[in-house]
């Protein structure tokens, strides 16, 4: 009914647009467009977001803010003052705002995807943080490298994009995807050439490359400036599950808790 709904009313606006001169008719469909555009406004403790709504996929982020990561929620809300959080996988920012409305917490957002990152610096210039937050378009791996990022569709909060280093296994499967070019780096290369401080806080959320990335952040994990590490840990067997255990408690981290209806994993150093 929606779609239909939808169609009904895109024809009526084309229908009317039609009788003027091409390019005034293009910028008026245009003008109509953004006028629909949705500005949700959400009421947190720690002040108002507000979130600009052009896909499906934002809409939905809004509308479950919630109650779709409630422990990340809760794990944010407990950083010290004059922290700094590293929001790996930033999507469209949602996270990184929540953070940022912090006492001094500076946040660094790294979202490699053209379209989520256009709606993560859209979401930070409406909520004027943009010199609270630090937005790039890039991602990490376990190397610094020019490369592709494989998606299965170009929208603002679309998820299991993948790296060039696994196309082989997209070949494959006989998956159509569309590819955009990257600038990877590896965190503690990063951390190195750019001459940054670590993070005290580190949130990744990459959709299944996350061991590449902690391979590269060894620096990082070890030291004493990171106090705890939130990664998503959903699909993996006891196997790797151990393996990643193994990994921070080589590292110091000496708790871990499951979060978000066991979708993620935070690792604390003491």
């Amino acid at each position: 009914m929606s779609m239909k709904l939808s169609l009904a009313l895109a024809g009526i606006i084309k229908s009317i647009t039609s009788i003027q001169r091409e390019e005034r008719a293009i910028r008026n469909r245009l003008l109509v467009r953004d006028l629909l555009t949705d500005y949700s406004e959400i009421k947190t403790k720690r002040g108002n977001i507000k979130l600009i709504c052009r896909d499906r996929r934002e809409v939905h982020y809004v509308k479950h803010f919630f109650d779709r990561e409630p422990d990340t929620l809760n794990w944010i809300e407990e950083f010290a003052e004059s922290s700094i959080f590293w929001d790996v996988g930033a999507n469209t920012g949602i996270y990184s705002i929540y953070a940022a409305l912090g006492t001094n917490v500076k946040v660094f957002a790294f979202e490699p995807a053209s379209a989520s990152y256009a709606s993560l610096c859209n979401n930070i210039a409406v909520n004027s943080l943009d010199g609270d937050i630090i937005s790039l378009c890039m991602g990490f791996f376990n190397s610094t490298e020019l490369t592709k990022l494989s998606m299965q569709e170009v929208e603002a909060g679309g998820a299991m994009h993948r790296f060039s280093a696994l196309d082989l296994e997209v070949e494959k499967n006989n998956q159509s995807f569309i590819f955009q070019s990257t600038l990877s780096f590896s965190i503690d290369e990063f951390i190195e050439i750019y001459n940054l401080s670590s993070p005290n806080y580190l949130k990744i959320d990459v959709d299944g490359v996350e061991d590449r990335i902690l391979s590269g952040a060894s620096k990082t994990l070890q030291s004493k400036n990171l106090r705890s590490v939130l990664i998503e840990t959903a699909g993996r067997n006891e196997d790797d599950t151990e393996k990643l255990h193994k990994l921070f408690e080589g590292f110091g981290f000496t708790e871990n808790k499951k979060i978000n209806y066991g979708h993620d994993t935070i690792f604390f150093k003491p």
